[in-house]
This record gives C-alpha cells, structure tokens and sequence, in this order.
C-alpha cells in the first residue's frame, strides 16, 4: 500500500469515525415494545439463547438461520444494544476500508470515491443512520461480505469462497444467490465473449457449500415453522407481486429513493462497453439482483436494495469515471432530497402505505430524469460553452434555455414539499 493511499485510507476511516460519534449522539434507539413485527425481536431470541438466557431456540425463519452476529454480541459482557453496537461498529470500519479498497483497485478518482463513501455514510438506510437507529441487526456485515465477494472475482482466487461461505452464508443467506450469479455469469461470459465453453468448479464448490452449511445448521437448528424456506419466500413474494401491483410501484421508487439521481446517471450512461466489459458485466448483473432482491425480500425495499451498495454504487461509480465531473455533480445536487438529511424518515418512507409518500417519490424521480437528460445543456451555460455570442438575459429566453428554465422551476416545485 503506497503512503498516498494510506493518508486517504486513514482519512476515510477517520471520517467515518466521526460521523458515527455524530449521530451515535443524536439518533435515539427506536421502541422496539412499539414495532411487534421489527426482525429485532427475532435476533434478541438468538441473542437470548446464546447468552444462556432461553431454554430453546424458538426462532422464527428466516432469522433462525443467521446465528452469526447474534452469536458475537454475545461473547460481550455488556447490555444487548451495547454489544451489537460494538460489533456493528466494528463491522462498520472494516466495510468502508474494504469498499474504498476495492474503489482504488477499479482506479475510481477520488472524487468519486468521496461521492460514494458520502452516500454511504449518511443515507438515512445506509451503514450508519439505519443501524444506529436499529442496532439488533445483521446488516452491517453484509457491506463487507459482498465486497469481498467482489475482490475473489477480481483476483479469480475462488477458493478464497470456500472459506468465506461457511460464515457468510450463516450471517445472512442472501450470498447464495450471489455465489450462482457468480458461477452462471463465469460461463455465460466465456460462452458469450470468448465463444468457448467454461465451467468454474471453485464457484460451483462453494454454491454446494453454501447450501450444505445452511441445511446442515437448519438441521440441528430448526426454525419453528421447518416448512418455511427461501423459495416459499420468493414465490409468496411474486404472487403477493401479482395480487398487488402497487407493491411494484413501492418497488421502483425504492430504487430512486436507495440511490438518488446517480443511479440515474449511471444507467444513462451505461453502454455496450460496459455489459461486455467482464468486470463492469459482473457489477452489472449481481447489481441487479440486488435490485431484485428488493422486491422480492420483504416489504422494506429501500433497505434491502441498499444492503446491495458494494454491486450497484461500484458498478455506478464504474460507469461515471469517464464522463465529466459537472454530470456528476448535478446529479449529486438532485440527490440530495434522497438521503432525508433533515427530514422525518418515517413519514418520508415510500415503503409505507402512503401512497401520497410514493407518488411524490414518483414524481420527484421522473424529474431527474427528464432534467439528467438535458444535462448538456445545462453543462454549456454553466461551462460558458454556449455558441450563442450574446448576454445571458437573453440567452435564458432563447427558445432551448427557456426549456431548461421550465426544468429549473419544475426541480424546485418538485423539491419544495420535501423540504418543509
């Protein structure tokens, strides 16, 4: 590691430090006894029985296959929120090194890397905000575990999964989809590009080691409902899809809301030569079942499509290095109503059942697109790139910067609501 990315390794992580003192100071720890259906309660039972305190595991699924970080927090001698606290920070720090490691390992510019770490920081989802607020979870690890998952693709050390899985797949099952991905985008790639035949055993390995550890612990460990699985789920989950279209439309938002104008950004600019590229195909891909993920997860579609950060922001940031630095920063700016930094973030959760909540949401998103997609425009008067030779009064009332002014005031009518 040179010196120059040690000082900004050492910044990072110094930053992150201090925005978690921040709001660790300023974001109460929700009721649970006021949220019967929080996933808290289920990882306190799991909490409970290996501090000794329960005298079985009545464990619902599928939080009685993720006995890892439960298990942890328990090994501490303090107060449950304390311990998990401890162990999420821990989490905390080592996620944020590892996905600034993997930013400089791709060649993002730091500027970038600032964007992204920025987004992960304060995001009213993301690594911190969320899981202060809701510390007895399982979330924060899954930031470096994908990750990871990510640095074996990079190096093609895949062996490195057969150590990885045992534990990954007992923190939180979801690495299993993202270990076939993985096994069906190797062929698929070699089959597509290279136009020859190619079968990763590695990856097929540690697909079967995933799956044996979960059914080997589900064995010993049931949950209390042994007919509940991860395909039952899904397949609840597509029919309850079917039956509710507007859980689509609380789906699709979700993404804007998880990710702002800048995934706008990013799949406006994505082109041929980065599906085909290996690694921008491979962000791409597990990006989107992370997206997936979101929809068929459960009903908090924001966090889970978050929780796929290392794939969809890697892969966002991959497709933003090449284009100019004011595309990037306009669409920061509209971002910005996204992370509720000042805002209630229960009752600006479109994964309520206010649909008023959502549509706004709605509008709000279809704004930045049609804005992000004049953004030359707006880059040749702010640049002073304009051909027209004359003085900006009357710049602004030719026929197409009246356009842009009309995307102007429809950008603050949009914004306004939300920052009251």
């Amino acid at each position: 590691m040179s010196k120059r990315i040690f000082l900004e390794l050492l910044a990072v992580v110094l930053f992150t430090s201090a925005v978690v003192y921040f709001y660790f100071h300023r974001i109460a720890v929700m009721d649970y006894d006021n949220c019967p259906m929080c996933d808290a309660h289920s990882y306190t039972q799991l909490y409970n029985y290996f501090k000794g305190n329960e005298p079985g595991y009545k464990v619902s699924f599928p939080f009685s296959g993720r006995p890892v970080i439960p298990l942890l927090a328990a090994l501490l001698p303090y107060d449950i929120i304390s311990n998990f606290n401890i162990v999420n920070f821990v989490f905390l720090l080592a996620s944020v090194t590892v996905i600034y490691l993997l930013w400089k390992r791709l060649n993002i510019p730091f500027y970038l890397i600032a964007v992204g770490v920025f987004w992960l920081l304060f995001h009213w989802v993301g690594i911190i905000r969320n899981n202060i607020s809701d510390p007895i979870t399982v979330d924060v690890p899954v930031y470096l575990f994908h990750t990871l998952v990510v640095f074996i693709f990079l190096s093609k050390k895949y062996k490195w999964l057969w150590l990885l899985c045992p534990i990954v797949v007992l923190q939180k099952e979801v690495i299993t989809a993202f270990i076939l991905i993985l096994l069906m985008y190797e062929s698929g790639f070699f089959w597509v590009v290279k136009k020859k035949l190619y079968f990763n055993w590695d990856v097929f390995i540690a697909l079967i080691i995933c799956i044996v550890v979960k059914q080997t612990y589900t064995y010993f460990y049931p949950a209390i409902r042994p007919d509940h699985n991860s395909v039952r789920t899904a397949m609840i989950a597509v029919i309850e899809c079917l039956s509710e279209p507007m859980r689509m439309a609380h789906w699709m938002v979700a993404v804007f809301v998880a990710f702002g104008a800048l995934i706008i950004m990013g799949f406006k600019q994505v082109s041929q030569k980065h599906i085909y590229d290996e690694v921008g195909g491979f962000l791409f891909f597990t990006g989107i079942l992370a997206i997936i993920l979101g929809l068929i997860g459960g009903s908090d579609h924001v966090r889970i499509i978050f929780l796929g950060f290392p794939f969809i922001m890697t892969f966002i940031l991959w497709v933003l290095k090449d284009i100019h630095p004011f595309d990037i920063a306009m669409a920061l700016l509209l971002s910005f109503p996204f992370l509720l930094l000042f805002s209630n973030t229960i009752t600006l959760n479109p994964d309520n059942e206010n649909m008023e909540v959502v549509a706004g949401w709605g509008i709000y998103s279809a704004g930045c697109i049609l804005i992000l997609d004049r953004v030359d425009y707006f880059k040749r008067i702010c640049l002073q790139e304009d051909s027209l030779a004359m003085p900006t009064v009357f710049i602004v009332f030719s026929k197409r910067n009246s356009i842009i002014f009309i995307y102007i005031l429809l950008l603050f009518i949009l914004i306004f609501p939300f920052l009251r």
